[in-house]
């Protein structure tokens, strides 16, 4: 699924439940919603991963809100949260439950998979081309703050 495909499936679903709570669908390369309140722009935006579709590890995206003084809510020194932010920790659990019921059903990926992830990764010392793959007994575990390490 290409990132146009997904916004058109998000904005098919969510996007009547955000129009009726005053929000409007704004043109973007992202799939924004805004709305303003007491000259406050509230955005809900949504945003793939860069390095696409795998069809072994699948990818992310994010759901995140900004506020503002302003419309733009792409732009440096906003301030912006993801989803987890606002969840408690219960409906972190459910979260964490569900993503690692998902990633039981993924079929585990030909060696070759790996030995070409391992070429790739080698060519970043920086770690930007770094993929994170999570597996079934995964010791990352979704956060406040977006997904993190355990110890175990």
């Amino acid at each position: 699924m290409k990132a146009a495909e997904l916004y058109r499936v998000l904005a098919g679903v969510l996007g009547p439940q955000l129009v009726a709570r005053g929000f409007k669908k704004l043109r973007s390369s992202r799939l924004p919603y805004q709305r303003v309140i007491r000259d406050t722009y509230q955005t809900v935006w949504f945003q793939c991963d860069k390095w696409g579709w795998d069809s072994h590890s699948g990818s992310r995206f994010w759901v995140n809100f900004t506020v503002g003084e302003s419309p733009a809510f792409d732009i440096l020194g906003r301030h912006d949260q993801t989803l987890f932010f606002f969840l408690t920790e219960a409906e972190l659990a459910g979260a964490q439950d569900f993503r690692d019921s998902v990633v039981a059903r993924i079929p585990r990926p030909p060696l070759s998979y790996f030995e070409t992830l391992q070429a790739h990764i080698e060519k970043y010392e920086d770690g930007e081309g770094t993929m994170a793959t999570i597996g079934r007994n995964s010791s990352l575990r979704l956060s406040r703050t977006g997904v993190t390490k355990t110890s175990g």
